[in-house]
Parts: C-alpha cells; sequence; structure tokens
C-alpha cells in the first residue's frame, strides 16, 4: 500500500517538475540555440 502512494506521489512531482521546467524553457526560448529548444520541445511533448 505504502509502496503504491509512494509512486502517486512520485508521479505527480514529476509531473510537477515537467511543467515548471517547460514553462522556463519557453520563458528562455529565445536565448537558446535552435537544435537546443528542439530536443527540449521533444522531451515536453513524450
Amino acid at each position: 500500500m505504502s509502496s503504491l502512494l509512494y509512486l502517486l506521489i512520485s508521479k505527480m512531482l514529476w509531473d510537477v517538475f515537467l511543467q515548471i521546467f517547460c514553462s522556463f524553457t519557453s520563458y528562455l526560448l529565445s536565448e537558446l540555440p535552435h537544435s537546443y529548444v528542439d530536443w527540449i520541445i521533444k522531451i515536453c511533448l513524450f
């Protein structure tokens, strides 16, 4: 039971992390080289 709870919490934290990472990335989009932007967008989409 506790391991299931742990998995759920980890997933939630991961989702939050991805959201923050993706918004931070879009904020920095103009200052990054184009190829850099491409792989970050791919990470955000998957």
